[in-house]
């Protein structure tokens, strides 16, 4: 609300509180016209000052020494500057990625100790491996499915299969989504293996491995970095005064 409103908005002074309206349609918001920007300039000037006898001198030099820098900097090849340097988020650039199947590209890096490194036994392991129950690999498995667009045709096709099996009484849409996220699966491994009995030519390995499902060993990491956002798991964060967990994907 500091953001947005002048400091006597807050105030319980009745006579501040009426003058509002007017300070806001002559001055605007209060983020163009507070103080805060300018204070925290007065003390990077502060910084400046190596000798007490001369503060403005000692201000003068450094701001003049600092713009040079900053403008030798824009010319600097080959030399990490605050300018060209990488954000602290930054992932991987360089991971082929498969167009055709670009839901299964690494995207990301996650946090922690490589094993290749010679950390000390304190840091935090990098990668540790768990085993699925069946409800988190049906889950992961509908989330490849209707977020790949060759099962896209197979989806239509199950909806139109839904539709057929429950014409009277004619289901609603909402109860279709939910008749299809909850037997879809199971109904592309089947349809799958009959086509591929029949000796169809469409059915591409691609296919064949996204209908036989995922496999109940998995990778978990306490922390990652995907599209510049951190992410860390609760027990990561327990001793720490950031919260950077909470992101969620339902399927």
């Amino acid at each position: 609300m500091e953001k947005i409103f002048p400091p006597s908005f807050f105030t319980i002074m009745v006579h501040l509180v009426i003058h509002l309206a007017n300070e806001a349609r002559l001055a605007g918001p209060i983020i163009y016209r507070w103080m805060y920007p300018v204070e925290r300039f007065l003390l990077t000037l502060k910084t400046y000052v190596r000798n007490r006898a001369s503060p403005e001198g000692s201000i003068a030099e450094g701001y003049l020494a600092n713009e040079c820098l900053t403008f030798a900097s824009r010319y600097l090849v080959g030399t990490e500057t605050s300018f060209n340097q990488s954000i602290r988020n930054e992932e991987d650039r360089n991971v082929a990625i498969d167009e055709e199947v670009s839901i299964f590209a690494n995207v990301g890096r996650p946090l922690g100790r490589k094993k290749n490194k010679g950390f000390s036994s304190n840091k935090r392991k990098r990668v540790s491996r768990i085993t699925l129950d069946n409800q988190t690999l049906v889950q992961a498995h509908r989330y490849v499915l209707f977020n790949s667009d060759v099962v896209a045709p197979f989806l239509r096709k199950h909806e139109q299969f839904i539709k057929r099996r429950n014409r009277s009484p004619r289901l609603s849409p909402y109860e279709i989504q939910k008749l299809q996220s909850e037997t879809f699966h199971d109904w592309f491994h089947d349809h799958v293996t009959q086509l591929e009995q029949q000796g169809n030519a469409n059915i591409t390995d691609e296919l064949r491995l996204l209908a036989r499902g995922p496999m109940d060993t998995a990778r978990r990491y306490t922390g990652y970095i995907v599209n510049g956002f951190r992410f860390h798991t609760k027990a990561r964060e327990r001793l720490l005064r950031t919260q950077n967990s909470g992101g969620c994907c339902y399927s």
